[in-house]
């Protein structure tokens, strides 16, 4: 059985990034988008410290991963995509700029 463990992510205002999540050593599994929320897509981005070099997550192709947003429901994460970002710190990036601030709800798991 798998741990899981649960953090939301938050998107200041007038700002594509949200602040720093730690994944507490777990992969990204989940992702639910608020009912108002400017950006079509999300990507994500990693970094071993989480204060310094975020760099986009890419797939083998070197094209940054990304997730479309589903108002007020999940998007399903292939965790094991995500092995990558254990034992360190992701942010959310947005398409765009946000309108308001925006709360986007994250599941992590061990793998």
């Amino acid at each position: 059985m798998s741990n899981t463990y649960a953090k939301t992510a938050t998107i200041a205002n007038g700002s594509p990034n949200s602040d720093v999540i730690d994944t507490k050593g777990m992969a990204l599994a989940g992702i639910r988008f608020p009912a108002a929320f400017t950006g079509a897509t999300v990507s994500i981005q990693y970094s071993l410290d989480g204060t310094a070099n975020m760099n986009t997550v890419n797939n083998a192709a070197g094209s940054p991963i990304t997730f479309t947003k589903a108002l007020n429901g999940w998007c399903s994460v292939d965790p094991y995509t995500f092995a990558i970002t254990k034992g360190g710190y992701i942010k959310v990036v947005s398409a765009s700029n946000e309108a308001a601030e925006r709360q986007i709800d994250l599941i992590f798991v061990s793998v």
